[in-house]
Order: structure tokens, then C-alpha cells, then sequence
């Protein structure tokens, strides 16, 4: 194996390892919600709040129009057009860049993208607790 495929097969595991961390961290975000009109997190109260997993089809239909129609990426979202957009869509796209590697650069954009969405929602969950 020459050094050019060692650098593509760590670019690749790199790129799965990536996905499969971003995708723990949407489970445990998706988990949280969000205040409406300034009340606490219904982690507590309940009320006049959404989940987490309510904007994960503004999130996918973001991804899809910004990456979904990039080089090799459009394999890893085939099977989730906006048309078929559901709860755990998000998911199925992480899994599919997890074994399904796509091009470095394009899946690396991508996931730039959805981490820095998943750490804005942490954060905001994160802030209702204190």
C-alpha cells in the first residue's frame, strides 16, 4: 500500500469516526428542548416549549440545499430526498457518511455545517439549566 491510499484510508476512518460522533451528539441533543416565549425547558415545566427533533427537517432541507447535490454526497443523501424527509433522517445520513464515505472535502463541509447546528442547540438547551 503506498502512502497516497494510507492517506485515503485514514481520511476515510477519519470521516466515519466524525459522523458516528456527530450522530451520538444529535441523539443526545434531539433528546433536549428548546424555551418559547422566554419559559424554562419542559425538562422541568413543559410548557411553551418544542423538541430538538422538531427542526431536524429544517436542518436536513439546510443540509440538502447547501450539500445535497455535491460530488459523492448526493449517494449519502438518496435515500432521504425532502420528500422523505421524518424524524430520523438526520440519523440515516450520519450513519450513511459513516460507511458510505464520501468525497473528504464535500463530507467534511457537511459535517462542518452540522456540528456547528448540533453545538448551537446544546448550547441553547445547556443555557435553560443554569
Amino acid at each position: 500500500m503506498n502512502t497516497k491510499e494510507l492517506s485515503s484510508n485514514a481520511t476515510t476512518v477519519a470521516i466515519s469516526i466524525r459522523a458516528i460522533q456527530l450522530l451520538g451528539a444529535w441523539y443526545r441533543v434531539a433528546q433536549g428542548h428548546l424555551p418559547l416565549n422566554g419559559f424554562a425547558c419542559s425538562c422541568s415545566l413543559g410548557i411553551g416549549e418544542i423538541t430538538v427533533q422538531d427542526f431536524e427537517q429544517d436542518v436536513l432541507d439546510y443540509l440538502f440545499e447547501k450539500h445535497g447535490n455535491v460530488g459523492e454526497l448526493k449517494n449519502c443523501f438518496e435515500n432521504i430526498s425532502p420528500e422523505k424527509y421524518n424524524t430520523g433522517a438526520l440519523a440515516a445520513l450520519l450513519r450513511s457518511l459513516s460507511v458510505d464515505f464520501a468525497d473528504a472535502t464535500n463530507a467534511g463541509q457537511l459535517l462542518d455545517d452540522l456540528e456547528k447546528t448540533i453545538g448551537s442547540f446544546s448550547e441553547a438547551h445547556r443555557g435553560m439549566k443554569s
